[in-house]
């Protein structure tokens, strides 16, 4: 009894510290998992590209390191490209948070890759009135329809391409569908025969786990839902009834090669920096076409996953910088400053992001878009200002040399006649001198010409 009353303090004392530091451990645990208790979600509407893909992989890998309940991935997309789609896919299989992909809102589509977005999540819910399939792959380059000027080799070669392309799509939606536990045969039905199903459709085949008007209706359908993360990962019930959600917002690199990596946009891109070369290999030194074709070319390869972002964005930034220094040395207005302020500040967008986890720097260290635009802005309004000045001392009459003095006026020192020449005083110097009329010493004249060593003058009105 007198060893309980004499630990009675010690365990008093070691309550009171435990209540006490409970509100710091909290601030500790909020700071180190932001996200605990919250959901995320990012939402992609349009084209699957570059840009789409960017964002999604981002929000996947905030929503791990801040420890979010879930990620929502709201989900509006006629499809996109395959390269991309298989970028995203992985990073849902590999995911430690569980993904829920909800196509909404009603209307919407998972067409393409969508459907394979879809089928890759762990829990995947479509809004009442949407639909998903048309999966099967089709180039977007030239030669993706057969031509009558082709011959029988040439249209069995593409048909082989096609083929293996189609089987490689086939395997993959076949494992991602194997993978989620979902409809295998309706899967592979979607991109060999581009199958479409409706929302209650695809409940009923079990391609998607159920259908949700809503968000609060979502929510409580994936509230105490049990989700498998994988292989070496333990299972987590989700816990989403009233949870607040996070919009992820788009970075400006994202967003700039969503815009550009559009179809329609992309199309327009190419299109027009193609006519711009050509226009200048048709009148070589008109620099403005040349220079606009080359910009929207880089936009447009860039925008088609054709070169990759970051090349793309080097090749930007060294054009713009040679743009600028061909400035110094060209007599172009200010064309080439202005060119190279456009090249700087795509350039400067495409490279805008937080650094990866490899740099081990602080993940808000980057390239602010803050300082990006206002320096393209001002090196822009440079450019203007050094062409318009450059214009207006092109159009500035010469004041040095013999050129100079055409338009001074001086003083007849020695009488002037029709052939025979006199001399004047011009410009503190005396020269020879030549007229169509006499004139006589102490007339005034001005210089209408220069020759050698001789000036030829007029009287001054």
């Amino acid at each position: 009894m007198l060893r309980l009353l004499r630990n009675r303090p010690a365990r008093a004392a070691a309550c009171a510290a435990a209540l006490l530091s409970a509100p710091f451990a909290a601030h500790v645990l909020a700071a180190a998992h932001p996200g605990r208790g919250r959901l995320a979600e990012a939402v992609v509407e349009g084209a699957i590209d570059p840009g789409s893909g960017d964002y999604i992989k981002r929000a996947i890998e905030r929503a791990q390191r801040e420890g979010y309940e879930a990620l929502i991935v709201k989900l509006d997309t006629p499809g996109g490209l395959l390269t991309t789609t298989r970028e995203i896919v992985q990073a849902e299989l590999e995911s430690h948070v569980p993904i829920v992909v909800w196509v909404a809102p009603s209307a919407a589509r998972a067409g393409s890759a969508g459907v394979f977005i879809t089928l890759a999540a762990h829990v995947a819910a479509m809004a009442p009135a949407t639909n998903i399939g048309a999966a099967h792959p089709v180039s977007i380059g030239p030669g993706s329809r057969d031509g009558d000027d082709k011959d029988e080799k040439g249209k069995d070669d593409e048909s082989v391409m096609s083929q293996k392309i189609e089987n490689d799509t086939a395997a993959f939606v076949e494992a991602i569908a194997k993978e989620r536990g979902r409809n295998v045969e309706w899967a592979v039905s979607a991109v060999r025969e581009s199958k479409a199903i409706a929302a209650d459709k695809a409940v009923e085949l079990k391609v998607v786990d159920f259908i949700a008007a809503d968000r609060d209706e979502l929510l409580k359908k994936l509230d105490g839902r049990r989700v498998e993360l994988g292989p070496g990962r333990e299972p987590r019930t989700l816990h989403t009834a009233g949870a607040p959600v996070d919009e992820m917002e788009w970075s400006p690199k994202a967003r700039f090669l969503h815009v550009i990596g559009e179809p329609t946009i992309a199309g327009i891109l190419l299109s027009l920096g193609a006519l711009g070369l050509l226009l200048e290999f048709y009148k070589p030194g008109a620099m403005v076409p040349g220079i606009t074709g080359a910009i929207l070319l880089l936009l447009g390869v860039v925008g088609i996953s054709a070169l990759p972002v970051n090349v793309g964005a080097v090749a930007l930034l060294l054009l713009g910088i040679g743009l600028f220094v061909a400035e110094l040395f060209v007599s172009s207005f200010g064309v080439l400053g202005v060119a190279g302020a456009v090249c700087f500040a795509a350039g400067g967008i495409l490279l805008v992001d937080n650094t990866g986890p490899d740099f081990f720097a602080d993940r808000d260290f980057g390239v602010s878009p803050v300082a990006i635009l206002p320096t393209s802005v001002f090196v822009a309004i440079m450019a203007v200002f050094v062409g318009y000045k450059a214009v207006a001392a092109w159009r500035m009459r010469p004041v040095t040399g013999d050129a100079g003095l055409v338009g001074e006026t001086g003083e007849v020192r020695e009488e002037i006649a029709p052939g025979r020449d006199g001399r004047v005083f011009v410009h503190g110097e005396l020269w020879n001198a030549c007229a169509d009329r006499p004139l006589a010493a102490g007339q005034h004249v001005k210089v209408v010409e220069v020759t050698g060593l001789k000036v030829r003058v007029e009287p001054d009105a």
